[in-house]
C-alpha cells in the first residue's frame, strides 16, 4: 500500500455502525448473519469489530453482478 495519500489515510475498516450504513441501513443481525456467513469479512482489533471496507465493495459487487445475471 502506497503512502501517498494526501490529509486522512483511507479507511480501510469500519465500524459495525458505519457497515450498516454503508449498505443500506440493514440491521445489525444482517450485518452479523453476512459476516458469520463468509459473504462479509469481520476482524477483530482487541475488543472493537470492524468490517473490511474491500469486502462491503466486493459484496456490493456480486449482488449487482448477480442482480445483471452475470458472474462477479
Amino acid at each position: 500500500m502506497s503512502n501517498d495519500y494526501q490529509g486522512s489515510p483511507p479507511r480501510l475498516l469500519l465500524s459495525i455502525q458505519e457497515a450498516q450504513a454503508a449498505l443500506g441501513g440493514i440491521s445489525r443481525s444482517k450485518i452479523w448473519s453476512l459476516a458469520n456467513s463468509g459473504e462479509i469479512t469481520r476482524i477483530s482489533i482487541g475488543t472493537r469489530r470492524f468490517i473490511t471496507l474491500n469486502s462491503i465493495e466486493q459484496f456490493i459487487a456480486r449482488q449487482t453482478a448477480a442482480a445483471h445475471g452475470t458472474a462477479a
